[in-house]
């Protein structure tokens, strides 16, 4: 259950569910995987680690990588948690299977609650980017998207007159069509 109800662009809760995915394999290794509980997702879930079942974990991977078409929130807790098996199999970071390490130390940013129902856009952001430099991070990713943006666009310049020296973010949540970004 959350302190608040959380609203973002596309919906709402009052609490924060999650579907985890664990995949164990012949020699103990187990991996994690989880996302949001939207949905179908645990009939979803089930489905597919079904036929997942007895498979080696790079054959595993292979099958994951041919579904393009399957829940894409279960797909990618299953891939991670099959990614994770392989990668603890292999002695390496998770990381290391996508690649060459870029950097080794990544900054941290804040990430918004939502919005208040109730209270203006401007004042929820304001006191949130207040209370995130306070914590120390600087850099704050906003939730848009709910609202017209043109009036979401003036709350944003209001929080950064407001609150200077954050780095600044916007995650729409799928709200917004191509033609509105």
């Amino acid at each position: 259950r959350l302190s608040r109800p959380r609203i973002f662009s596309t919906g709402s809760g009052e609490t924060r569910d999650s579907l985890v995915i664990r995949i164990e394999c012949h020699d103990g290794t187990v991996g994690w995987g989880e996302t949001y509980l939207v949905v179908g997702a645990r009939s979803a879930a089930d489905a597919l680690c079904g036929w997942l079942v007895g498979q080696a974990v790079d054959a595993a991977a292979s099958i994951l990588d041919g579904l393009g078409g399957a829940d894409r929130w279960v797909l990618s807790a299953a891939r991670i948690a099959v990614d994770d098996v392989r990668a603890r199999q292999r002695g390496i970071p998770l990381s290391g299977l996508y690649g060459e390490r870029v950097r080794s130390r990544v900054r941290p940013y804040a990430s918004s609650a939502g919005y208040v129902s109730g209270v203006p856009l401007a004042a929820t952001w304001i006191a949130e980017a207040e209370a995130v430099r306070a914590a120390g991070f600087a850099a704050l990713k906003l939730r848009i998207g709910r609202e017209d943006p043109g009036l979401e666009l003036a709350a944003i310049r209001a929080t950064q007159s407001a609150v200077p020296g954050l780095d600044w973010m916007a995650d729409v949540n799928e709200a917004w069509s191509v033609e509105t970004t």
